[in-house]
């Protein structure tokens, strides 16, 4: 008896739509194709992902085929029933070419059926260390962020991901991180006013995985993945009136893949990897007695989180913890650990759970940008800290975009470089608050 396709519970639209998505079409190309917007292609996407509760285009497509509601060109599908037939003669022998295109046929269909865990698909530049990416490939696309808050700004000098970035006096200093040529220690400056580029002096110790934060006029810099693939432990400091690189007070441990902030003159360090796995470390860095404290650990071990300060409290959102990725919200409290209480609560958890993500904050608002180290980000999401949810909105990169950086003047959000399939040298930004100025009349 022939297999019968199962029910589909998607709409004929989104089946034509999906259908184009298993043929390799892109957003642009599947909006021309139907003659729709390309923010129309996505909002089906999403509620294609929804329905099906996936979180790929790859995933749903691969779902569709296996269930028979789309089928492929040269690939068969099953078949619908049929009434009983009178007996026919045997059918002609099968030519060679013909053999061939059927034993095709039906590896393929083996291959989705059977080989392709149900919605359990790694993505294709999942790395083989979650330190160093796996192997160079064509990066997605931008999206078509015309009718949004984002907009383009000036490439960064060097394409690289897994740097340190930080936003001071106007300007945003990147430091450090991974290229497609390896670690380095190249370090540049954007004036946000001239919209330009300059080089800075490199960080004497190259190192990737790290994070960076501003107090007691000097960037800090602590520890970070070697070269040669060890972590360390050594903390480096720009001057900011000197322009000189300094040593600064070791970590207590080797640390990598930390997340960073500064609040009150003082920088926090929470979670992150040492040599034997990731950590619930929390640590806090006061840079006049030049020495590191202990703070109460997170609740579980993560590294690749984001950290960003909002209400005088530091937001620590995400992470990987070497299986999967998280979407875990915990708030540290500095008032009131300074006074001997509990300084930790849980805010309400993203919707994807988001490794190697940039967090910012801009009013009374969190942005969550970027992750993707098991998924397909079709989204990023803000956290509104007064009615206390997340929401989505737009990306300009989909897909794996992660191990960015995310930085803000309290207005605008900045957002460089990262992974999606090669190191990327593109620089975004979000206008998070809109100033509107009405004439006034008499």
């Amino acid at each position: 008896m022939e297999e019968r396709a199962s029910p589909s519970p998607l709409s004929e639209r989104e089946l034509e739509l999906l259908t184009l998505v298993a043929k390799g079409a892109s957003n642009q190309q599947i909006a021309r194709e139907l003659f729709i917007s390309v923010n129309t292609v996505k909002v089906h996407l999403r509620n294609i992902f929804d329905k099906l509760g996936v979180e790929s285009r790859t995933e749903a497509a691969m779902l569709a085929v296996r269930e028979g509601w789309i089928q492929l060109e040269g690939m068969p599908g099953p078949a619908p029933a049929a009434p009983e037939a009178p007996a026919v003669p045997p059918p002609a022998p099968i030519s060679l070419p013909q053999r061939i295109f059927l034993l095709a046929s039906l590896v393929v269909v083996l291959a989705i059926a059977f080989l392709i865990p149900s919605r359990a698909y790694p993505s294709a530049g999942r790395p083989a260390s979650p330190f160093a990416e796996r192997s160079i490939t064509s990066p997605l696309l931008p999206t078509n962020t015309s009718a949004s808050r984002w907009s383009q700004q000036p490439a960064m000098p060097l394409a690289r991901g897994r740097h340190a970035a930080v936003w001071h006096a106007g300007k945003i200093y990147i430091i450090a991180g991974d290229t497609n040529d390896g670690i380095t220690g190249a370090a540049d400056i954007y004036d946000t006013a001239s919209r330009q580029w300059s080089a800075l002096a490199y960080k004497p110790t190259p190192v990737s995985n790290a994070a960076a934060a501003v107090a007691a006029g000097r960037i800090w810099v602590p520890g970070g993945f070697l070269p040669d693939g060890r972590i360390t432990a050594e903390v480096e400091t720009y001057n900011l009136d000197t322009g000189q690189w300094e040593r600064g007070p070791a970590l207590p441990e080797p640390l990598c893949g930390y997340a960073l902030a500064a609040w009150g003159g003082k920088v926090y360090l929470f979670g992150g990897a040492n040599e034997q796995g990731y950590t619930r470390a929390a640590l806090r860095l006061d840079p006049e007695k030049g020495e590191w404290e202990p703070l109460p650990p997170l609740s579980s071990p993560r590294a690749f989180a984001g950290a960003a300060v909002l209400d005088e409290r530091i937001y620590v959102v995400g992470g990987f913890d070497g299986q999967r990725e998280l979407n875990a919200c915990q708030v540290f409290s500095p008032a009131a650990f300074d006074a001997g209480q509990d300084p930790w609560e849980d805010c309400p958890p993203l919707s994807l759970a988001r490794g190697g993500l940039g967090l910012a904050a801009a009013g009374k608002t969190l942005y969550a940008i970027g992750g993707g180290w098991q998924s397909y980000m079709a989204y990023n999401e803000q956290y509104d800290v007064e009615k206390g949810e997340w929401t989505r909105f737009d990306t300009p990169i989909e897909g794996e975009w992660r191990n960015l950086t995310a930085v803000s003047d309290g207005k605008t959000v900045y957002v460089l470089g990262g992974w999606n399939g090669q190191y990327l040298d593109a620089f975004w930004t979000y206008q998070a608050i809109v100033t509107i100025f009405l004439p006034i009349t008499p």
